[in-house]
């Protein structure tokens, strides 16, 4: 026969019993008794297991609080570099973005404000450029009005001209035929 083992209920200790058959030349002798008292052993391993939970709700909180601040540490330039984005994209002036880290994001906020910059300088290029060219037109369309002024004045006085020859043509004819 094999042996057992069972747990013997006691209030005040917990024993754990195994039984275990004596057995000679295919002959039973006896039993084997042995007893342990496990109470102690289980609050260690109670003590145990509440130390390693404890550490492990520990050690939880400590990843989900490193996990936050990496996670802030990654999304707060792209949502940093979003905004600026949405602001040039409002056209806002002199947009620029401060990214800390050294890695890809910073490179790319460095292009932002360099591009920025760069189209920053294109404008003030073309509103200076656009405000010459505006001036040129003044001055051309004075010119012009000038001009068509002159020619007006001109236009009169050839008119007035031509009456004035007209009106001695004709007062030269009356006189011929009075002459005649």
């Amino acid at each position: 026969t094999s042996g057992s083992n069972k747990l013997i209920p006691n209030s005040e200790l917990e024993i754990y019993e195994y039984l275990y058959p004596i057995i000679q030349n295919d002959t039973e002798l006896g039993w084997f008794l042995i007893g342990v008292d496990i109470s102690e052993d289980r609050k260690e391993f109670e003590n145990f297991l509440t130390g390693i939970v404890s550490f492990e709700i520990g050690l939880f909180f400590i990843l989900v609080f490193i996990s936050y601040v990496f996670t802030k540490r990654i999304t707060s330039p792209i949502i940093s570099l979003h905004d600026s984005v949405k602001r040039f994209a409002r056209k806002k002036k002199n947009v620029e973005v401060n990214i800390t880290a050294k890695n890809e994001l910073f490179d790319l906020g460095q292009s932002f404000n360099q591009m920025t910059k760069r189209i920053a300088e294109i404008n003030e290029e073309l509103e200076f450029k656009v405000n010459e060219r505006t001036q040129e037109l003044e001055e051309s369309i004075e010119k012009l009005k000038k001009a068509q002024d002159q020619a007006q004045e001109a236009d009169m006085q050839a008119g007035m001209a031509e009456i004035a020859t007209n009106v001695l043509h004709d007062v030269g004819n009356v006189l011929n035929s009075v002459n005649v």
